[in-house]
């Protein structure tokens, strides 16, 4: 506002008396400041340190998400077909032979463990994605 004009004797002639107090006299607070002050060389420098931090952090995890992504994605590989030959297997040894003939008593435990291959795979897959989109950075 200094460049308007304003001084701070006009600034403080803005600002209503109050009781108790001559127009002469400031009340305590008399509003944000009228006058820019440009940050120091310091903090600038922190500033420009600080979000360069910054960027060496999100570049250390996105580094970090891509290499978790390859060793999932080759892990997938073998991981897929042996979780997949597993839940299928128990899922039909707990309907056919537990279920449907009745010959295992543990069938609910063949079915959730079934279940429970299949929800873990699924985790696996969940979270091997994640890793690929922080690794592209979305």
């Amino acid at each position: 506002m200094a460049e308007r004009g304003l001084t701070t004797a006009t600034a403080r002639s803005r600002v209503p008396a109050r009781f108790g107090q001559g127009a002469s006299t400031p009340p305590p607070y008399a509003g944000p400041a009228y006058f820019y002050v440009p940050p120091s060389r310091a903090r600038r420098f922190a500033a420009g340190a600080g979000r360069f931090a910054l960027a060496a952090l999100w570049l250390a995890v996105r580094a970090a998400a891509l290499v978790a992504f390859l060793l999932l994605a080759m892990g997938d590989i073998f991981l897929a077909p042996i979780v997949g030959f597993f839940a299928l297997s128990a899922f039909v040894l707990a309907v056919l032979f537990g279920f449907v003939l009745d010959m295992i008593p543990q069938r609910w435990g063949l079915l959730t463990m079934s279940v429970v291959l299949m929800l873990g795979y699924l985790v696996y897959r969940v979270v091997m994605l994640l890793m690929l989109r922080i690794a592209r950075g979305e």
